[in-house]
């Protein structure tokens, strides 16, 4: 749904479908999903946990593996800070962690085994993680991890970017859907 109020759908607007998917450009309201359903015998899913202080540990047997998993498998290693919240398990409650998803089973036996009973350790420096991602960089920022404000253009490309802006001053030009991100349209800077 556009910020006047008319729905969309990808065959009319394939741009607005382009721009939502990850664009964060403030251009519209996703109010309903249709999804099409590949053919698959069996499926998988969940998630492996540990302590933050196997990341070091955790993070080159996942980099190394996801080198090579097949190209069917969806895969993702985080880095949480989870809240003291009374609605997350006592277990994972106020806890820092690396969680990797989207590993088949047999994969699973390459990652270090850690006892569920582990204390919490103490905050571990986000630098060093940093430092040790540095040589992956691409100069690019994702945005579902920026905390803050910043100069959402450098997410982009320049093309990428001036598309957003575009599709802004198109579908939102009063400005009535705010994000955290918003792409501004071209003439607002």
């Amino acid at each position: 749904m556009e910020p006047a109020g008319s729905n969309r759908d990808r065959r009319e607007h394939p741009d607005l479908i382009w721009a939502i998917r990850g664009g964060g450009a403030s251009v519209g309201i996703v109010t309903e999903l249709e999804f099409e359903a590949s053919g698959f015998d069996t499926a998988y899913a969940g998630v492996l946990a540990w302590d933050l202080s196997y990341a070091e540990t955790v993070l080159p047997v996942w980099a190394t593996w996801e080198a090579h998993a097949p190209r069917k498998v969806t895969t993702s290693l985080r880095l949480l800070a989870l809240p003291p919240l009374p609605i997350i398990p006592a277990e994972l409650r106020a806890r820092r962690l690396v969680m990797i998803d989207g590993l088949p089973t047999d994969a699973v036996a390459a990652f270090p085994a850690v006892d569920g009973t582990a204390a919490a350790v103490a905050e571990r420096d986000v630098a060093r993680v940093m430092a040790a991602l540095h040589p992956w960089a691409n100069g690019k920022t994702y945005l579902n991890f920026v905390e803050r404000p910043f100069d959402t253009s450098t997410a982009f490309t320049l093309e990428a970017w001036a598309r957003l802006q575009r599709l802004r001053a198109t579908y939102d030009p009063r400005g009535v859907l705010h994000t955290f991100h918003a792409a501004p349209a071209p003439d607002s800077r």
